[in-house]
């Protein structure tokens, strides 16, 4: 899918690549270089299978449509608009969607663990003063 065209490779070819290892180095260069996450590496996942499918979208679409509903609104067309409006709507729905699938496997991971808690015995109180 890289090379549908008939063009040979050229400058953008090696624009991603080349700005990946650029901020790269000046990252080393500079004593800079980490590694960052979240809070929390459960979400990591989620962020990473999204992003696979974005870039895995934009390869099948021939480009970013994000940028070509943006590029198409500034000059008021309505094919971007009505473009837009739903990748805007597509996208509140999905993460409203997830928000709720994640808040309820959590309930549900929660409500184990509360069970097992549950299962232990509880001992009797005694009577103060009292000898056991």
């Amino acid at each position: 899918m890289l090379f549908v065209t008939d063009k040979p490779p050229n400058f953008d070819l090696g624009l991603m690549p080349g700005v990946f290892l650029g901020s790269f180095i000046a990252a080393a260069l500079f004593s800079e270089l980490r590694l960052e996450g979240f809070q929390g590496g459960a979400i990591v996942p989620r962020y990473l299978l999204g992003a696979t499918a974005m870039g895995f979208g934009v390869m099948l679409a021939g480009g970013c449509a994000v940028g070509a509903g943006l590029s198409g609104a500034a000059v008021f067309t309505i094919s971007s608009w009505v473009t837009l409006s739903t990748m805007w709507a597509a996208a509140a729905a999905t993460d409203r969607l997830i928000d709720r699938l994640i808040d309820r496997l959590i309930d549900r991971l929660i409500d184990r663990r509360d069970a097992g808690a549950l299962d232990q015995p509880v001992p009797a109180p005694t009577a103060a003063g009292a000898h056991a």
